[in-house]
């Protein structure tokens, strides 16, 4: 692990690394937590400056072999005072050995905010991957961009993910990245924006020579605070890529959706189905009296769906049992209530989704009769 340490040397700041392991980290109950004595010989090369800026870092394990003495470490850091480019580190899996790696830039002179980086895990590979937020001319347009390294940094290959020309309502903002471990070339990023509906969940790599990057996956419109996204593979048989977005609530995380086997390759991909807390439309809408509502389930859930009218009060549940991670469709018949306009609403653990739909009866009137 890897963490910021604000120092003061000369009237201006200074960062250095502080380091700490888990040697038994499935053991959650008393896992060993060690901590390197002395922070990490990581520094900004100009010694300080007098403005304080907003560190972003991040940190990858890689070995390029089979020598468990020689595992290591490369640690990225970005937004530092000459932030035109990404600062790399590397140090043994121990933290011993820390020694300065070199930059990452793209392009010369424009501003990188915050960067991220994956490797294959456990793998014997020379791959990293970086992606990082880049500044385009300094503009206020920003993008997400990507380098990959197959030789630890003697060559780089970089790649366009996000291009969308930015306003101050639509700046995308870099989440995570993970790999499936001991995979090369199978990365998974997230990102958010200002407005949740153009939001990005997920979208994997490739090991194409031109554009790396497949399809993206979108959050459901629906989802109104889908912010600083996270991606990661459960410890479970089959791996499960899960995505966890947290809520304006502090610390409140809720997941968003998970996918198995794999990201679909485009949205419209259903061999490879998206696997996310969803309630959809109703069918049909308006309706007379029956209509049908369709939910989906990631994960088993104790589910409850309930039918409100317009000043809130509650008509009917639908539906109260937990059930299996799953696509499901409940009927409601609406035959002894008037016209107008009525909320249905799934509940799924910390999960809640609220939809409207319109009651239409239809009054039949016979004109011969006066």
């Amino acid at each position: 692990m890897a963490s910021v340490d604000s120092m003061t040397q000369s009237g201006g700041h200074l960062n250095a690394q502080k380091f700490a392991y888990i040697s038994n980290a499935y053991d959650v109950a008393n896992f060993q937590v060690h901590y390197r004595p002395n922070i990490l010989p990581i520094y900004w090369p100009d010694g300080g400056t007098p403005t304080q800026y907003y560190l972003y870092s991040d940190i990858a394990y890689y070995r390029t072999s089979s020598n468990p003495d020689i595992e290591k470490l490369m640690i990225t850091y970005s937004n530092v005072p000459d932030y035109t480019r990404i600062w790399l580190t590397t140090c043994n899996s121990n933290g011993s050995n820390a020694q300065f790696y070199g930059t990452v830039t793209v392009h010369d002179t424009y501003q990188i905010g915050k960067s991220v980086i994956a490797s294959p895990r456990g793998a014997l590979s020379s791959q990293l991957m970086i992606v990082f937020e880049e500044n385009y001319q300094n503009s206020g347009d920003w993008d997400i961009l990507s380098v990959k390294t197959n030789d630890l940094g003697s060559n780089w290959i970089s790649n366009f993910i996000e291009t969308t020309s930015s306003t101050q309502d639509f700046i995308p903002h870099l989440g995570t990245i993970t790999s499936r471990p001991g995979i090369e070339n199978e990365y998974y990023i997230s990102y958010s924006f200002n407005n949740p509906a153009d939001s990005v969940m997920a979208v994997h790599s490739n090991d194409a020579v031109g554009y790396y990057w497949d399809e993206h996956v979108k959050i459901s419109y629906s989802v109104s605070d889908f912010i600083q996204p996270a991606v990661g593979f459960t410890n479970t048989p089959g791996e499960m890529l899960g995505v966890w977005s947290n809520a304006p609530t502090p610390s409140l995380w809720q997941l968003r959706g998970t996918f198995y086997p794999d990201l679909p390759t485009s949205v419209d991909d259903e061999t490879n189905y998206i696997n996310t807390f969803q309630l959809s439309d109703n069918y049909p809408n308006p309706f007379n009296p029956g209509t049908r509502i369709k939910y989906n389930l990631p994960l088993t859930s104790q589910v409850i769906i309930k039918v409100f009218d317009v000043l809130g009060n509650e008509i009917e549940t639908l539906v109260n049992e937990e059930k299996l991670a799953g696509t499901y469709e409940v009927s409601w018949i609406a035959s002894n209530l008037s016209s107008g306009i009525y909320f249905y609403q799934l509940q799924a653990g910390s999960y809640i989704e609220t939809k409207k739909m319109i009651l239409l009866k239809i009054v039949s009137y016979d004109h011969r009769k006066t």
